[in-house]
């Protein structure tokens, strides 16, 4: 123990003497610097992300598709049904565009096959690709009493809530594209994910973006 002290001392000295030949730049290097940097990291993200605003919500109208899908990204749609359904998904999303402008309509885009949207929407490490969303039209059945199944994909990045000024990502792009597909109201369910009853459709979605639902 007595070896361990007079090392720990002559350790001590020698960091002491070169510490202070250059007083005020090892206080910058060795204190000052590194309590910065920390604080930095403690609240960079209050600066490089935008902040939630929690809470409940007020309930509005589901906005159309067409104000929101402008520069955001391309629609892109897929048709994974076996071609007897009606409407057809083509018709269906002939529905969803209605009322599109010339610019709007050219970022609206069909895939061959449902596993080829990984492909048409590559996301970046912050989980954003330049995609508005995408639509995969599983099944249209023949009967009009059985539910047509599709699903909503969206960028896993789409995670910002705003319930006061109703600017969450959800709510500015997944839910529209499901209000334009269906043309109903549109009823959260966390158990089924979420259904129109209108059309009796169900869309599944990345969990990332669900929680925004504040409507």
């Amino acid at each position: 123990m007595a070896l361990f002290w007079r090392q720990f001392a002559a350790l001590f000295w020698k960091n002491w003497i070169v510490l202070s030949k250059h007083p005020f730049l090892n206080l910058l290097r060795c204190f000052i610097f590194p309590v910065a940097y920390g604080i930095f990291l403690a609240v960079a993200k209050q600066f490089l992300l935008k902040p939630n605003n929690y809470g409940i919500g007020n309930p509005i109208p589901v906005f159309p598709l067409q104000q929101q899908f402008n520069d955001a990204g391309t629609l892109v749609w897929a048709d994974a049904t076996d071609g007897t359904g009606q409407p057809s998904p083509a018709e269906i999303m002939a529905r969803v565009t209605r009322g599109f402008s010339g610019s709007q309509l050219r970022l609206v885009k069909q895939a061959a096959s449902g596993t080829q949207l990984p492909f048409e929407c590559p996301q970046n490490f912050n989980g954003f690709s330049e995609c508005y969303a995408a639509v995969i039209f599983n099944a249209v059945p023949a009967s009009p009493t059985t539910p047509i199944n599709y699903t909503i994909l969206a960028d896993s990045g789409l995670f910002h809530i705003d319930v006061v000024r109703h600017k969450s990502d959800f709510e500015t792009r997944v839910l529209r594209v499901c209000g334009a597909c269906t043309g109903c109201v549109v009823v959260v369910n966390k158990s089924t994910g979420i259904i129109c009853p209108a059309k009796s459709s169900t869309i599944s979605l990345p969990r990332q973006v669900a929680p925004a639902t504040k409507l």
